[in-house]
């Protein structure tokens, strides 16, 4: 019965009255890494690779973004040179929400609840 429970908690794409889940991996390790450091979309992708070894386009993160911008998981903002070191003159900053860490917590308490029902599942076999 609590398998089912937390399989359906895991599927659940929310509902207005609950938090929004996330509902892919990249959501999740995207978020993740925002909460760490506001970041621009090339140091994002840069971080993915680094952090959880998976190389993903602008065409997949940029998408990703947008939506969660739309959601307001989260915000964003340009960052003009003077306030950087690199040459280009501005870029845009992505930064977290509260709603963003919001799902950030329910997912990984779906994933942590997930992650503990394989574990006893494995017991049986």
């Amino acid at each position: 019965m609590q398998e089912k429970q937390v399989l359906k908690s895991a599927q659940n794409s929310g509902a207005s009255s609950r938090p929004t889940r996330l509902r892919h991996v990249l959501d999740f390790q995207v978020l993740y890494l925002l909460h760490a450091n506001p970041s621009s979309l090339y140091e994002l992708r840069k971080r993915m690779l680094d952090v959880f070894k998976v190389s993903s386009s602008y065409g997949t993160l940029h998408p990703h973004l947008a939506q969660f911008e739309k959601k307001k998981l989260v915000k964003s903002s340009w960052v003009h040179s003077n306030q950087m070191k690199s040459r280009n003159s501005n870029k845009r900053v992505y930064e977290i929400t509260r709603e963003g860490f919001r799902a950030l917590k329910t997912s990984l308490s779906d994933l942590t609840n997930l992650s503990q029902w394989v574990e006893r599942s494995k017991k049986k076999y």
